[in-house]
C-alpha cells in the first residue's frame, strides 16, 4: 500500500516497521534509481543506513519485521545487515551503552522527555547481559544470524552461553521451572507492541533447511480434534527445530552454560525426539560438567514405548561414562607435557626454589559425582520394574576410591531390597557385594546389623568390621595415654635438672617448682582417668551390643537347621534304640520291663 501511494504522489512516512516491506516490494517492482532518481528503493536504503543501522531499538524492530518477509529479506541481505548492527552494539563495553534497551528503568512517556533527561537516565552502567531480553523476542532464524555475527566479533563464550540459555527458556517453556517462569517473563520489551505478535505469525522453520511456512494459530474448517492434533504436531516440530538450532550454536567452552541447563535440554531432546547427533552432543556436554549437576535435573523419565521403567538409566550411564573419560583424558594430558630437558614444570619450580603448583582437584569432582550417583540410585530404586543388572552396573560404574563413605550407596541398596521383596538369597548376596563394610559409618553399621532384609553373611561382616574398628579405637586410646604419661615424665625430669646459669637455686624456688610440677601431673592424670572412664563405658556398651547381636544370629542359625536334625534323625535313633533292646540279655530285659511299667506313655510312643 505504501508503494502504491508513492506511485500516486502521496508521501508516506518511513518507519522501522515498514521500511523492510517497502524495500522488498520496491526491489520486486524494480523501483530503483535506474528508472528515476529518488525512487522508493533509494529512499528506503538511505533511511535504513542513516536511521535504522545506527539505532539498537530500530534494528531489533526491523529484524522482527523481516521474519514475515523471508526469504526475500534474506536474499536482499536485510537480515544480515541488521544482525551485524545488533551484534556490534551487543559487543560494546557496557560502560559505553547510551541507548534504550528493555531492561532499562524508564517511564512510559519517554517520547516527551527531553534529551538531557534521557542522557541522565542512561548514565548508569548497564549490566553485562543487558541485551538478552531484546534478542529473545526474535525468532530462531534471525536470532541465529545475530549469534553468528556475535561469534565473529569475538564475544566472551560465557555471555553468549547465557544468551542462548535465556532464549531457550523463553521459547521452550518446558525447560523452565515453575518458580522461574514468572521471574523471567515479568517484564516485556517497550517496543514489542510496535510489531504484530511475531512469535504467533513467524515461521517455525528456517528456509535454509527447506522448511515450509505455517501459522500455528490458523484453524482449518473441519473436525476440531483433527485440527488440535495438527496444531500439536506443528508445535512439536517447531520446538524440535528450535532446540536443535540452539544446541548447534552452543559455544565449545566447557562452562559456557550450566550443567542444569544441559540436563534439562537433554530431557527436552528426548521428549521432542530430536536427532541422534543432538542428543549425543548434549550428553557429552553434560558429562563434562556432571559434578555441577543436581538430582532433580538428572531424573530423566523414560519415553520409550517398549520400556516399562520410570527413569532412563541408560542416559545417566552414558553421561557418567563421558565424565570418567574426560577425567582420564585430563590426567593423561596433565602428566604428558614436559620441557625439552625432560622435566616438568613442578620439578623446575622446586629446583628454582619456587612453590610447586597443586594438581587439578579431580578427586573432589569425582567425590561430588559419587554422591550424586548414590542419590540417583536411591531414587530410581523405588521403581519396582527396575532390573537388578541395570542397578548394579550403574553402582559399579564409578572406579574404586571415588566414595569416601558408602552410606549413600547402602541407603540405595536398602531401598531396592525394600521395593523388591521377592529377591532370592543369591540375588541379595550379589547386590550386597557392591558395598564395602569398612566405609560404613557407625549409624549405617547399627542399622545394617538390625536389618532383616540383608543376607546373614553380610550382617556378620558388618559386625566383624565394627569389632575391628572398636579394637583399633581402644589401641589408639591406650597409645595416646602412654604418650601423655611419657610427656609428663619428661617435663618433670626436665624441671628437676638445674641449668648452667643457675646451678645453685634457692630452697624456696626449688620447692615451688616441684609443687607446680606435681600439681600438673595430678591434673593430667585426672583428665586421663576421666577420659578413659568415659571411653571404657562406651566400649563396654558397644561390646555388649555386639555380643547380644552375635548370640541372636547364632540362635537364628540354629533355628534354620535342616529337617534331618529336627525330626527324621530322632525317629531313626529311636528305631535303633528299639532294635538294640531286643538283643539284650535277661537282666537288661528286667530293667526294661521296670522302666516300661514306670512310664507306660513313653513305651507307647516308642512303639508308634
Amino acid at each position: 500500500m505504501q508503494v502504491v501511494k508513492f506511485c500516486y504522489g502521496i508521501v508516506e512516512e518511513l518507519t522501522p516497521t515498514n521500511v523492510a516491506t517497502i524495500l522488498c516490494v520496491g526491489e520486486y517492482l524494480e523501483m530503483a534509481e535506474a528508472f528515476e532518481e529518488g525512487n522508493v528503493v533509494s529512499k528506503a536504503e538511505d533511511y535504513l543506513n542513516i536511521v535504522i543501522l545506527n539505532s539498537w531499538q530500530e534494528s531489533i524492530i526491523v529484524l522482527q519485521s523481516c521474519e514475515l518477509l523471508l526469504p526475500w529479506a534474506a536474499d536482499m541481505n536485510l537480515v544480515r545487515r541488521c544482525a551485524e548492527s545488533v551484534a556490534e552494539k551487543a559487543c560494546t563495553d557496557p560502560r559505553g551503552v547510551r541507548w534504550h534497551y528493555s531492561g532499562m528503568e524508564m517511564s512510559s512517556t519517554i517520547s516527551t522527555v527531553s534529551t538531557v533527561t534521557l542522557e541522565r537516565s542512561v548514565a548508569k552502567v548497564a549490566p553485562q547481559d543487558w541485551w538478552y531480553e531484546d534478542l529473545s523476542h526474535l525468532t530462531i532464524y534471525c536470532f541465529s544470524e545475530v549469534v553468528e555475527a556475535i561469534k565473529q566479533k569475538g564475544m566472551d563464550p560465557d555471555l553468549l552461553g547465557g544468551a542462548l540459555e535465556y532464549y531457550a527458556q523463553r521459547w521452550l517453556p518446558g525447560l523452565v521451572k515453575a518458580e522461574q517462569q514468572t521471574l523471567l517473563f515479568k517484564g516485556t520489551s517497550t517496543y514489542s507492541d510496535s510489531v504484530a505478535s511475531t512469535r504467533r505469525n513467524s515461521p517455525a522453520s528456517s528456509p535454509r533447511r527447506g522448511g515450509s511456512y505455517y501459522n500455528c494459530s490458523t484453524k482449518s474448517i473441519g473436525d476440531d480434534g483433527q485440527t488440535k492434533l495438527h496444531e500439536s504436531i506443528a508445535e512439536q516440530n517447531g520446538n524440535r527445530f528450535i532446540l536443535e538450532e540452539i544446541v548447534s550454536m552452543l559455544p565449545m567452552k566447557k562452562d559456557a552454560v550450566s550443567c542444569s541447563f544441559l540436563l534439562r535440554m537433554t530431557r527436552a531432546a528426548y521428549i521432542l525426539n530430536c536427532d541422534i547427533e543432538c542428543k549425543a552432543d548434549l550428553e557429552r556436554r553434560a558429562g563434562l560438567q556432571l559434578d555441577q549437576g543436581s538430582l532433580s535435573d538428572l531424573l530423566v523419565p523414560c519415553f520409550s514405548h517398549t520400556s516399562e521403567y520410570l527413569y532412563d538409566i541408560d542416559i545417566v550411564r552414558r553421561i557418567l561414562d563421558h565424565f570418567l573419560a574426560n577425567e582420564l583424558n585430563d590426567k593423561s594430558i596433565s602428566g604428558s607435557p614436559k620441557s625439552c630437558s625432560g622435566e616438568n614444570k613442578s620439578t623446575r619450580n622446586i629446583r628454582d626454589g619456587l612453590p610447586a603448583k597443586k594438581p587439578q582437584p579431580a578427586l573432589n569432582s569425582r567425590i561430588k559425582v559419587a554422591k550424586l550417583i548414590d542419590s540417583y540410585l536411591a531414587e530410581v530404586a523405588r521403581d519396582s520394574k527396575l532390573p537388578l543388572a541395570k542397578f548394579q552396573l550403574l553402582a559399579e560404574a564409578l572406579p574404586e576410591g571415588s566414595r569416601l563413605s558408602d552410606d549413600g550407596l547402602y541407603r540405595a541398596v536398602d531401598t531396592y531390597l525394600k521395593i523388591h521383596p521377592t529377591m532370592t538369597e543369591h540375588e541379595r548376596k550379589r547386590l550386597c557385594r557392591i558395598l564395602n563394610c569398612h566405609r560404613l559409618s557407625l549409624d549405617a553399621c547399627t542399622h545394617a546389623s538390625q536389618n532383616e532384609r540383608l543376607p546373614l553373611r553380610f550382617v556378620v561382616q558388618v559386625l566383624f568390621c565394627e569389632q575391628l574398628k572398636i579394637r583399633s579405637t581402644v589401641t589408639e586410646v591406650s597409645n595416646s595415654v602412654k604418650e601423655d604419661r611419657a610427656n609428663a615424665d619428661n617435663v618433670s625430669v626436665a624441671s628437676r635438672e638445674p641449668t648452667g646459669a643457675d646451678s645453685q637455686p634457692t630452697a624456696s624456688t626449688s620447692a615451688e617448682l616441684q609443687e607446680n610440677v606435681n600439681q600438673m601431673e595430678i591434673r593430667a592424670l585426672q583428665r586421663e582417668l576421666a577420659t578413659m572412664r568415659v571411653k571404657c563405658i562406651d566400649l563396654e556398651r558397644d561390646h555388649s551390643t555386639i555380643q547380644d547381636r552375635v548370640e541372636q544370629i547364632s540362635r537364628m542359625s540354629r533355628g534354620r537347621s535342616s529337617p534331618w536334625t529336627s525330626g527324621a534323625w530322632k525317629k531313626i535313633s529311636k528305631l535303633q534304640l528299639f532294635n538294640l533292646k531286643d538283643h539284650k540279655d535277661g537282666g537288661d530285659s528286667i530293667r526294661t520291663d521296670e522302666s516300661r511299667s514306670s512310664n507306660p506313655r513313653r513305651w507307647r510312643n516308642s512303639i508308634s
